[in-house]
């Protein structure tokens, strides 16, 4: 099984500053994650592309497939849960499904991106 997580971040982010130790101590206990850490200012294409919308966002993957997204500074139990709890994102729902691309779209354009 391949695991992998994606932060998103940005220099910015206190919280996303706060959670440089967390991330490290989920590491050091899980050598097999590979990380990945993803600048959204400079990085927008990717953080478009996982639908990233704040930071700190945390997405695990496992073989390539989106087990599961946190979002915030949380504890690193919340970290382990993107591995051992996949589920269905919490905001999936019929009415956002039929805004959703008209809002990232405008999220976009107001953040000065094409």
């Amino acid at each position: 099984m391949n695991r992998k997580l994606l932060h998103f971040t940005a220099d910015w982010c206190r919280p996303c500053q706060m959670m440089e130790p967390v991330i490290k101590l989920f590491l050091e206990e899980n050598p097999d994650v590979e990380y990945q850490k993803v600048d959204v200012d400079t990085e927008f294409d990717i953080a478009r592309e996982y639908d990233v919308m704040s930071v700190p966002t945390f997405v695990g993957l496992i073989n390539g497939e989106v087990s599961n997204r946190v979002l915030g500074a949380v504890p690193k139990a919340r970290i382990e849960e993107l591995y051992t709890h996949p589920v269905e994102p919490h905001f999936d729902s019929g009415m956002i499904k039929e805004t959703d691309a008209m809002g990232r779209e405008m999220f976009w354009k107001d953040a000065g991106r094409p």
